[in-house]
């Protein structure tokens, strides 16, 4: 991911770039689909996709900059979460997944 500014409103993003020439036909069918399903859905803990480009050798998949970094960073190497931190961590992603589901999408 690399991070991208409007230059009309000054606001940043986070672009995802993608080299076409290095895909797969499998891998661009996956990014497609992804790309699909960030269109379709709306929820505030998922991210949103913003605007998509591409050119001949190029994707961009341009979304809302998430500051705060992976989730796996942020636990790694700890023991033990309280309970009020499991909770934290926990109740956000089971009500994605139930928004996911309720629409169709199964996130693996």
């Amino acid at each position: 991911f690399r991070s991208c500014v409007n230059k009309k409103t000054g606001k940043d993003y986070a672009v995802k770039v993608i080299n076409k020439t290095k895909l797969t036909e499998k891998e661009s069918e996956l990014i497609h689909t992804e790309i699909a399903i960030l269109s379709l859905v709306q929820h505030k803990n998922i991210v949103m996709l913003m605007e998509t480009f591409e050119t001949a050798t190029a994707m961009y998949i341009v979304m809302e900059l998430l500051r705060g970094g992976e989730l796996y960073t942020n636990i790694c190497g700890r023991a033990i979460l309280t309970e009020e931190e499991a909770f934290r961590i926990i109740y956000p992603l089971t009500e994605c997944l139930a928004y996911l589901h309720s629409m169709g999408i199964i996130h693996r």
